[in-house]
């Protein structure tokens, strides 16, 4: 097949084209993106017989030389794209929720996008050591399983997001000055993975001032004004469980509040089930006969709050925690009711919960702040954390870090402890 010949003058105007086309602002691409964009550019002649993909497998080697790690630190901080590598497995995958290459930097607009994600070992050969982070999930990591060399300006991060109650052998010697950084649902992380935050919405103000008196004032009257809230709800309490032995002793909790109030508890550790075909149909099901939910968390811990408070505080009901975490810290105030406030006691917090269901005032000041706050979930805040990792990277003014002694840092400094009940 003969080809056709091409005019100088337009060849030009399509190569400046096709560039402005598949690497807008001279952004670094991931080259499973360049591919997919020149194969689908308007601006390539299909009749020229190029071979795309021979051509980006040189780049991607070229790429691999230019990036191979430096010697020294000031070469080592000039790198274009850091590599980051996921070890091991995460929770059933070894994607980690977030997977491969820049592209899903590009998705959610990181600040800074030049980083690539894999979970191929040997993308530099046997070279473990090119690569500039590795991530570890800590509890599927064996010590029979790690990189065989080391370069010394890589970043070895610890990624857990199970409460430090279950010490996972963080009290051998072995993972002492092993990790530089840590991923976890503390705040204290070098990269904080939480399960979700609350936070103003972009969109609205508050009317009044955090803890003033005006705003006290202004819920009052948003309660007032929202008892329509509550009708309809007949039903008391409910807890979703399937974990029926915990360190927290929840369990032992809510037998002892279940003498005191109606509290149905579905899944495993009760005698309810919720006969809807999805989570979402369960919570729809909630938001309509009942008025609190329990969001009492297996461990209580430091800063250890999951998807239990933020999907019920995300849900038109009233969540009651019990935790090791600053829930004010996290929450605006009247929007849960903690277990810790009213003395660790049964029967205290049932004698609330009453008062609350025979006066749908009071009930419905809880939902003053669903105008003015958002709730982000977990998927959020997981790229957000993907990001920082980036992010740090990049930053020549991160310093030296090393967790010499992690047990100290994981175990002790999260202060778990089991919960105390007053009967």
């Amino acid at each position: 097949m003969s080809r056709k010949k091409t005019d100088v003058r337009s060849g030009e105007k399509n190569e400046t084209a096709l560039q402005n086309e598949i690497q807008p602002e001279n952004e670094i691409l991931d080259l499973s993106i360049l591919r997919n964009r020149i194969k689908n550019s308007s601006h390539v002649d299909q009749d020229i017989g190029v071979n795309i993909d021979e051509f980006l497998e040189s780049v991607r080697k070229e790429d691999l030389r230019w990036n191979s790690p430096a010697q020294d630190k000031e070469q080592y901080d000039k790198r274009p794209l850091k590599y980051i590598l996921y070890w091991n497995e995460a929770y059933g995958s070894t994607e980690y929720g977030f997977c491969c290459g820049q592209e899903p930097l590009y998705k959610i607009r990181c600040p800074n996008t030049n980083c690539y994600f894999t979970n191929n070992r040997t993308l530099f050969g046997e070279d473990q050591d090119q690569f500039d982070a590795i991530l570890f999930h800590q509890r599927s990591l064996m010590d029979t399983d790690l990189p065989k060399k080391r370069s010394p300006h890589q970043r070895y991060i610890m990624f857990m997001l199970e409460s430090a109650q279950y010490n996972m052998g963080f009290e051998s010697l072995k993972w002492n000055s092993f990790f530089n950084w840590t991923m976890t649902y503390r705040r204290d992380s070098d990269i904080p993975f939480p399960y979700g935050e609350i936070a103003i919405n972009p969109t609205s103000s508050l009317p009044f001032a955090e803890g003033s008196a005006e705003l006290d004032s202004w819920i009052q009257t948003f309660g007032a004004s929202h008892s329509h809230l509550a009708k309809g709800r007949t039903k008391k309490v409910a807890w979703f469980v399937s974990n029926c032995d915990t360190q927290s002793n929840r369990e032992k909790f809510v037998t002892a509040l279940a003498t005191h109030i109606q509290v149905d508890i579905f899944g495993q550790c009760g005698p309810k089930r919720c006969p809807r075909s999805s989570n979402e149909d369960c919570w729809e099901m909630v938001e309509k006969d009942y008025k609190f939910y329990l969001a009492f968390e297996n461990s209580i811990c430091v800063d250890y709050v999951t998807e239990k408070f933020f999907n019920s505080i995300s849900h038109q009901v009233i969540p009651v925690v019990l935790g090791g975490a600053d829930y004010s810290g996290m929450a605006p105030k009247k929007s849960f009711i903690s277990v810790h406030d009213l003395d660790n006691n049964p029967a205290r917090l049932a004698k609330y919960l009453k008062k609350l269901d025979e006066n749908d005032d009071l009930y419905a000041e809880y939902f003053w702040w669903k105008e003015f706050y958002k709730v982000k979930k977990a998927d959020e805040d997981r790229i957000r954390a993907f990001c920082n990792i980036c992010q740090k990277l990049h930053d020549p003014k991160q310093g030296e870090n090393i967790y010499s002694d992690l047990n100290e840092w994981w175990d002790h400094k999260s202060k778990c402890r089991r919960a105390r009940v007053k009967l």
